[in-house]
């Protein structure tokens, strides 16, 4: 019988059967162009049909078929060599299932280890959290209404309609005799003029990944773990720490700290602890869905955290000018460059103190390089030169900042499929910086 007909008496592909052939797990005659299967072909295709059932590999069926095919069927020694491979199989499935038993024990240790946390987890967090909310997440943090101001005039904004929760706000209206408008719902600030995101599917698509859209429920960096290559999520976690240890040294407490977009990770992976008492954290975002999972996987480390959350699509924050002490830019400029055509620092300056810490990591292509012609024709709103060292360089240097320290995590490397946009063989590089403001 010809290939065709072969493979569809065993239910299997053509492109399976030549795979078999080139294995040399089938060895039909060839007549011209064409394979021709013999009877003889057959018992060997059921021979690894029934084998693999029995969990062998396609490597380890061609020493048994080569008893079948060396060995004289009517020699019992046959038989016995048979058995023989048969019963060393058993015995490394009996190895392997031996090795299997130790490291399900071990996972089953390591779960009751967990579940043990979790509980510990969940009891601090009832008893150290804000009992008075029931359970509600954390809303805007009373502690953080005298930095609201107007963008406009920078006047106090006035606070209406106000529904408190323990010591932060859920709900509320603020207002500016000039006519600015803002509100607070559900505990996170939505500025004016905010376009619908969330029921924009080319936005969803582009920000979340095809594969997100339906459920987003560990943020940016977390959601996307499975597919980020291991060196990028490695890259990731080196500049991390990189950026704790330059902070390591400086006294935040009491001070007002900026994390735009997904560089909330940072606010929730690090900032525990005494450096963290009495700050104010600011949070920004394109779209509500944008940080709604990370804010409760804040809540669920920190609890206690002072966390403001504003949604914001053009840089004018309610905030009052010059009151943003430090930013830790935890790859969050890079990521808005995607959809803003400037860079994240200069839409928010006016809200930067004069002395200003900015810490953060970016990574970039060369100007002209394939990915970054690849970016702009999947994000039309793209920064003329976002992913480029000039995007990040240029940009602090312009608004006054130092550059203090500057390392180079690593170069060229495969960030993984997440990023439609990386071209193979495109140089990436990592970065990490801290740099401070200095304006006379």
């Amino acid at each position: 019988m010809k290939i065709g007909e072969f493979s569809k008496k065993f239910n299997v592909s053509v492109s399976t059967v030549r795979h078999y052939i080139n294995l040399g797990l089938l060895v039909p005659e060839k007549d011209g162009f064409q394979y021709r299967f013999t009877a003889s072909d057959c018992k060997e295709m059921e021979i690894i049909i029934s084998m693999k059932d029995a969990g062998f590999k396609l490597n380890e069926l061609n020493k048994y078929l080569s008893i079948f095919r060396f060995y004289n069927k009517d020699d019992y020694f046959l038989y016995e060599k048979l058995v023989e491979y048969l019963n060393d199989k058993k015995n490394r499935l009996y190895e392997e299932r031996n090795q299997i038993n130790t490291y399900i024990r071990m996972i089953n240790k390591k779960i009751k280890e967990i579940e043990a946390d979790h509980i510990y987890s969940a009891g601090k967090t009832v008893y150290t959290a804000m009992p008075e909310q029931n359970g509600q997440l954390p809303g805007f943090p009373l502690s953080a209404v005298t930095l609201l101001y107007c963008p406009h005039c920078q006047c106090k904004l006035t606070l209406s309609n106000v529904d408190i929760c323990g010591d932060s706000i859920v709900s509320g209206i603020l207002t500016c005799s000039c006519g600015y408008h803002a509100a607070i719902r559900n505990g996170v600030v939505f500025t004016e003029n905010l376009k619908d995101l969330e029921n924009d599917p080319k936005f969803l698509e582009c920000y979340f990944g095809e594969e997100n859209l339906i459920t987003n429920e560990d943020g940016m960096l977390l959601m996307g773990m499975k597919e980020h290559s291991n060196e990028y999520l490695t890259n990731l976690y080196k500049s991390s720490l990189w950026i704790y240890n330059a902070l390591s040294s400086y006294d935040f407490r009491g001070k007002t700290i900026l994390f735009p977009d997904l560089s909330c990770q940072y606010l929730y992976s690090r900032h525990n602890g005494e450096n963290a008492r009495n700050c104010i954290f600011l949070v920004t975002a394109l779209s509500e869905r944008s940080i709604r999972s990370m804010r409760q996987h804040i809540a669920n480390a920190n609890p206690n955290l002072k966390v403001a959350y504003i949604i914001n699509q053009n840089g004018r924050l309610p905030l009052k000018n010059g009151c943003i002490d430090v930013i830790i830019d935890y790859m969050g400029s890079c990521n808005l460059g995607f959809f803003q055509k400037t860079h994240y620092l200069d839409t928010v300056i006016p809200y930067i103190a004069p002395d200003a810490l900015a810490v953060g990591t970016a990574e970039y292509y060369c100007p002209g390089s394939p990915s970054i012609r690849r970016i702009h024709e999947l994000y039309s709103n793209a920064a003329a030169d976002v992913f480029t060292f000039d995007f990040v360089k240029t940009t602090l240097e312009k608004n006054d900042f130092i550059m203090e320290k500057i390392e180079k995590i690593s170069k060229g490397y495969n960030p993984g499929r997440f990023f439609e946009y990386h071209i193979a063989g495109d140089t990436r590089t990592n970065i990490v910086y801290l740099a401070k403001r200095r304006i006379l």
